[in-house]
C-alpha cells in the first residue's frame, strides 16, 4: 500500500508542477482506490511550487470483524 501511495503521490506532483507554468494558482485533484482504501489528494501550487497538500484517506471497515 505505501507503494502505490507514493506512487500516486510522485504522479500528483509531476501532474500539479507540470500544469502550473504560470504565476497563479492551480489546483490539482488525484484519487486512488485500491482494496477498499480511498486516497484523494489535492495539490495547490502557484508557478513551480506546491504550496498546500491535503490528503484524505477512507477505509471501508465493513468487511472486518470484530474479535
Amino acid at each position: 500500500m505505501k507503494k502505490a501511495a507514493g506512487i500516486l503521490l510522485a504522479g500528483c506532483m509531476v501532474v500539479g508542477l507540470t500544469a502550473c507554468g504560470g504565476g497563479k494558482e492551480e489546483t490539482t485533484t488525484c484519487t486512488l482506490e485500491q482494496n477498499g482504501v480511498v486516497i484523494e489528494m489535492n495539490l495547490v501550487a502557484k508557478g513551480d511550487k506546491v504550496t498546500k497538500l491535503t490528503q484524505t484517506s477512507t477505509i471501508n471497515v465493513e468487511s472486518y470483524a470484530e474479535e
